[in-house]
């Protein structure tokens, strides 16, 4: 039997879908999804779908049901109607509802994944709630797929995978594919699904050399706007920076310090730096992980999630000033591990003693920030790590949780966070830990 290979990383799939953009809506559309509003559901006779209109208006208790569960499945004529409802028509609750939603679409349509889906929303729903929805629709529609299936398509193991809907048909009077806000969105979901899939890609792929080729190809693609340099495992030992060095020191993969910097704004003295915890795959070193070890390709999460956040910015040419700093390193075992009670001067001249070698990415950061603060003449730092389970224990998997020295930006970001859906909680630096946790 042969199979469809895996589609790899390589592929360079946008993870967004295509669209494409209709003002009128027309009976001969099948399996079609529906966005209403209340005033539509208070009016079911002034539809536009003839059939659907008629169908609701002598159905009451379909449009009680709708509104008690915000969607219901139709079939007339031997067709398919997702119906959805919305009561608040404030774009913010547009991106939650939308992920809802397409949750139930590609359950009830995987079949259409490759055909595309048809979408109307009502004529009441505007541009700024459609485009907090369509958002939401693409967020939620990422997975992650890299499993190889019987070529025959038939096959009910195919069927059965709820596959990424590669093509959206919406009909609606009141959506400019054009607008800018719009077009502000997608860039930011592009970003975020970019990140997403890097995090996500085994470590057999997404070696250090793969981290850093990735970058490479980004500042070349943007060699007006962006510059990048990038120290080698013996230029890092070189340096001074004995720490990450040793962590990665055991793989066979070097490690890498890679720096990119972006001047949007070359009229202000305001520099940040974006500093992401790139461990490629982490077994914890001499020692090893006792559990969780296969989930472990996405202790590079932070750096993928500041590449992800550095293109955003670049793409979008915010007036900003930005470096992006990325340790990549693999946290690996072999006769050249590095050990417990192990000590190393850091780039700093402080001297560390290794208690653990599972506390790597403490280690890499430490460097990292180090020399980013000493060669780009940064006035703020932002480091980004997936660094202690501890933290989903106390904020649960539906937030993260930060830890700041400066309350002003951290409640700034508290609340930019909230507003694009990315909600954020800090957890208290009390100022006896001052003196070891920002020196």
């Amino acid at each position: 039997m042969e199979f469809i290979k895996h589609k790899i990383f390589q592929n360079k799939q946008s993870f967004i879908p295509k669209i494409q953009v209709a003002k009128e809506l027309q009976e001969q559309y099948q399996n079609l999804c529906v966005l209403l509003s209340e005033d539509d559901l208070a009016q079911t006779n002034n539809l536009p779908l003839k059939s659907l209109s008629e169908y609701l208006s002598e159905n009451s208790a379909l449009v009680d049901n709708l509104k008690a569960k915000n969607h219901i499945i139709v079939h007339l004529q031997n067709k398919k109607y997702l119906i959805f409802y919305t009561k608040d028509l404030n774009p913010k609750q547009g991106y939650n509802l939308a992920r809802k939603n397409q949750k139930v679409i590609q359950q009830e349509l995987k079949h259409l994944h490759e055909e595309g889906v048809n979408f109307y929303f009502s004529d009441k729903i505007e541009q700024n709630y459609l485009n907090e929805y369509i958002y939401g629709l693409f967020i939620e529609n990422y997975q992650w797929q890299q499993k190889s299936y019987p070529e025959n398509k038939e096959s009910h193991e195919s069927k059965s995978i709820n596959h990424p809907i590669q093509k959206y048909f919406i009909i609606s009077q009141n959506f400019d594919e054009k607008n800018s806000e719009f077009e502000k969105f997608l860039v930011i979901a592009k970003a975020k699904l970019y990140s997403k899939q890097l995090s996500n890609t085994r470590a057999d792929e997404a070696t250090t050399d793969f981290m850093l080729e990735e970058a490479k190809k980004f500042q070349q693609q943007n060699q007006d706007k962006v510059s990048l340099e990038y120290l080698d495992a013996a230029q890092i030992k070189q340096k001074g920076m004995n720490l990450m060095y040793a962590v990665g020191q055991a793989s066979k993969y070097q490690s890498y310090l890679v720096c990119m910097e972006y001047k949007g704004n070359k009229d202000s003295k305001e520099k940040l730096a974006l500093v992401g915890k790139g461990v490629v795959f982490d077994c914890g070193g001499l020692n090893l992980k006792r559990v969780g070890m296969d989930r472990m390709f996405g202790d590079k999460g932070g750096a993928c999630t500041c590449l992800g956040i550095f293109k955003a910015i670049v793409d979008l040419n915010l007036k900003v000033n930005v470096v992006c700093t990325l340790p990549l390193v693999e946290n690996s075992i072999s006769g050249n591990s590095y050990r417990c009670g192990d000590i190393y001067k850091t780039l700093k001249g402080i001297t560390v003693e290794i208690k653990n070698t599972d506390a790597e990415g403490r280690n890499i950061l430490v460097e990292a920030i180090t020399y980013t603060q000493q060669n780009y003449n940064v006035t703020s730092i932002m480091d980004i790590a997936t660094l202690t389970g501890a933290a989903k224990q106390a904020c649960g998997g539906t937030m993260q949780c930060i830890f700041s020295n400066d309350e002003e930006k951290s409640e700034k970001l508290q609340r930019f966070s909230t507003a694009h859906h990315e909600d954020l909680w800090q957890i208290a630096v009390w100022r006896v830990w001052n003196c070891s946790c920002f020196y």
